[in-house]
């Protein structure tokens, strides 16, 4: 089982995508005071329990969920996790402080 980790640049093209969620694993405070531009806050405790329901209140067929946390270690574990029970989760690399604080517009 190979995860897929993707770039800042890579990350973009998802943003752009219509069958893709994001999800933002980062503490709800983080989340609050600034976000990538789509981004669902979901907590990453109780993700597995839970994405099923955040996946049926999405208008449109997701076929990419997106996963970002602080720096990336937590989105690549959650990302494994749905990966094995057969969910297309991706993992942005280096997370938020690697590319979301640019992306959401945020300044460093």
């Amino acid at each position: 089982m190979q995860i897929k980790i993707i770039s800042c640049e890579t990350l973009k093209e998802y943003m752009q995508r219509d069958d893709c969620i994001l999800l933002d694993l980062r503490e709800k405070a983080d989340y609050e005071q600034g976000h990538l531009p789509g981004a669902v806050y979901a907590d990453w405790e109780t993700l597995e329990q839970n994405i099923d329901a955040i996946l049926e209140q999405q208008e449109k067929e997701i076929r990419a969920i997106v996963l970002y946390c602080d720096r990336g270690n937590i989105s690549l574990i959650v990302a494994r996790d749905l990966v094995r029970k057969g969910y297309p989760a991706i993992s942005v690399g280096g997370g938020f402080m690697r590319c979301g604080r640019t992306l959401a517009g945020l300044t460093i």
